[in-house]
């Protein structure tokens, strides 16, 4: 018996070498890389069909401008820092075609420190609905929703997001519910 432990016994210490390797770059990897990962989820874009549908916030708008819920349509954008590094000075644009006559957002967060910190501009263009939307900086794990509503051709929202040193992922055409939990957890 002890023949046959003394034959696995250059084997055995070359397969706990891979094992320790293994551990070790998983550890490395998840806790000394520092990762600078922004996820943006962006739902489809909805024509509101009743004045019920029309978020509060928006409303007003709409009866001063003496617009039909017809000529409206909503959108939410979610937004999360994934790595495991603060991510500073992040600026994207949101554009979809349309006028820019009505439109409106308004950020939804499970935090009210960061939605101190987000803050949504509307660029007036003929051509298109643009949203610029700026936050000082998202810890790792932090989100936010965007609720958007406007004027505008049927089409998707595009989000143009470029950041020195971060990798951005935007995922098309999510479900409301997903995009609510994701920028709400």
């Amino acid at each position: 018996m002890p023949e046959t432990i003394l034959l696995y016994a250059p084997l055995l210490a070359g397969a706990s070498t891979i094992v320790g390797a293994v551990i070790g770059a998983t550890i490395t990897y998840f806790f000394v890389v520092q990762r600078k990962v922004l996820e943006i989820a962006v739902t489809k874009i909805s024509w509101i069909k009743k004045s019920k549908d029309i978020p509060s916030f928006a409303l007003g708008g709409l009866v001063e401008r003496g617009l039909h819920t017809a000529e409206v349509q909503s959108g939410l954008l979610g937004v999360k820092n994934i790595g495991n590094v603060t991510i500073k000075d992040i600026v994207f644009l949101v554009v979809a075609p349309g006028h820019a006559v009505y439109q409106y957002s308004k950020v939804r967060t499970a935090h009210d420190f960061v939605k101190a910190s987000v803050t949504v501009a509307h660029e007036e263009d003929e051509e298109f609905v643009r949203y610029q939307v700026s936050v000082d900086y998202l810890n790792p794990g932090e989100a936010f929703g965007v609720d958007l509503v406007f004027q505008g051709a049927n089409s998707e929202l595009d989000v143009f997001c470029r950041l020195e040193g971060v990798k951005s992922r935007v995922w098309r055409e999510a479900k409301m519910d997903s995009v609510m939990k994701f920028a709400l957890s």
